[in-house]
């Protein structure tokens, strides 16, 4: 009886976790988190903001959005929708071409 009630609970913390990564809420905090720590290493010493993450259903990625003490507003892409860790655009470091 114990064993099946572990079970349960198993299988529920598992359908829980599925259902909040594809709603979007764990992707979100992924992005959040690894956007905070991609400003901090590479532009630490600008006291940019964290203000925001967004979705764009055009693009299929996350923007997070920094401010600096201008009020200028930063808005990086994060890549992708499932797994946002990887930072695909950089306004303060455009590409060139």
């Amino acid at each position: 009886m114990k064993i099946q009630k572990r079970k349960i609970a198993i299988i529920m913390v598992i359908l829980m976790i599925i259902v909040l990564w594809i709603s979007g809420i764990i992707p979100q905090q992924i992005g959040k988190m690894t956007a905070i720590n991609y400003i901090e290493k590479n532009y630490g010493d600008q006291g940019l903001i964290y203000v925001k993450m967004e979705y764009s259903s055009a693009h299929g990625d996350y923007f997070a959005v920094f401010k600096d003490s201008d009020g200028a507003y930063y808005n990086f892409l994060m890549h992708s929708k499932l797994l946002p860790i990887i930072v695909l655009y950089d306004p303060l470091n455009p590409p060139e071409g």
